[in-house]
């Protein structure tokens, strides 16, 4: 999925994993609008992005798959 798609997912409250991610890893939406990672670390959302804004970031998201 696209970015766009990722964000829209998040805020839908979905786990979102990217495939620079490990196996482990998501991020999803805390209830105060903060992005939460799998292991609790808490961002903002602009401050998550800031650092995912390059054309290898556009893409290669998906939900999250548990296993």
């Amino acid at each position: 999925m696209t970015k766009q798609e990722a964000v829209e997912a998040i805020e839908a409250g979905e786990k979102v994993s990217h495939r620079f991610f490990t196996d482990e890893e998501y991020i999803t939406k805390g209830k105060d609008g903060c992005y939460v990672f799998e292991n609790g670390y808490e961002f903002l959302p602009f401050v998550f992005w800031s650092d995912r804004n390059t054309e290898e970031w556009g893409d290669g998201w998906a939900i999250f798959q548990e296993k």
